[in-house]
């Protein structure tokens, strides 16, 4: 079995760059969600 991560950031800790992270954490879930390898949380 093969495990892949995904690494979000944010280099402050200003409002606007929450919502990047939260951007990016719903690109990687949909990414997951696309491909047909299993997933662990």
């Amino acid at each position: 079995m093969k495990r892949v991560a995904a690494y979000c950031r944010v280099s402050t800790g200003l409002d606007d760059q929450a919502d990047s992270l939260n951007a990016q954490k719903e690109y990687y879930e949909q990414y997951r969600e696309s491909i047909t390898w299993g997933t662990t949380e």
